[in-house]
């Protein structure tokens, strides 16, 4: 009987053992699931639902779900459409697609105009003023974590201004806003990938 029970407690000691180290196996594969839910996800870079690489007809139907028709007396005549951003009136933007059949979004920017009498300035959502403009770059800035840089500009006639970019990038695809383009006429938002030539540049 005592040696019946010498050959059975190996057997019971080493099916324990089995059993703890499955059921470790199991804590740290949960473990590990556990901490990847809880980890933050990484935000795709998109405003108001434009995106790289969506195609044109997702490019279009964004674009229905977000404009709003002016009521500006220049429209009367012509419809116009604009849309907002951190509730600044802006215009449509613009759309770079790639060559391929599918037509995918490759770049796409807002423009901003400082002056109305500039040419194709003068509808609602065309202009923008330096603080209007800071508006939106901090709604941005909240959501992404941009990083910004101030330097000085000045234009043909001597005058000089405080020009700011603020870049965020990810996985090759950047986000940038600029407070003055080239022309210091006008203030730009981007959304491109690195090494992006505009090939087309197309409206929505």
């Amino acid at each position: 009987m005592a040696f019946g029970r010498l050959t059975v407690l190996p057997d019971m000691l080493l099916f324990r053992i089995t059993y703890m180290e499955y059921t470790m196996k199991k804590l740290i594969i949960m473990t590990a699931i556990l901490v990847g839910l809880m980890a933050p996800a990484t935000a795709e870079i998109e405003i108001k639902g434009f995106k790289l690489e969506m195609d044109k007809k997702e490019a279009k139907k964004t674009w229905k779900s977000h404009r709003i028709k002016s009521k500006w007396l220049n429209a009367k005549l012509i419809p116009h459409y604009y849309m907002t951003l951190a509730g600044i009136d802006v215009s449509k933007p613009t759309i770079w697609y790639d060559d391929s059949k599918a037509k995918q979004v490759e770049e796409l920017a807002w423009f901003f105009c400082y002056d109305a009498e500039d040419f194709g300035c003068a509808m609602q959502g065309g202009t923008i003023t330096p603080v209007a403009f800071a508006v939106i770059v901090d709604a941005l800035k909240n959501k992404y974590d941009m990083t910004c840089d101030e330097h000085e500009v000045q234009n043909g006639f001597g005058a000089k201004f405080t020009d700011r970019t603020c870049v965020y990038e990810k996985n090759g695809v950047i986000l940038k806003t600029e407070r003055y383009t080239d022309s210091l006429k006008e203030s730009r938002i981007s959304i491109y990938k690195k090494g992006t030539s505009k090939i087309n540049k197309d409206d929505i």
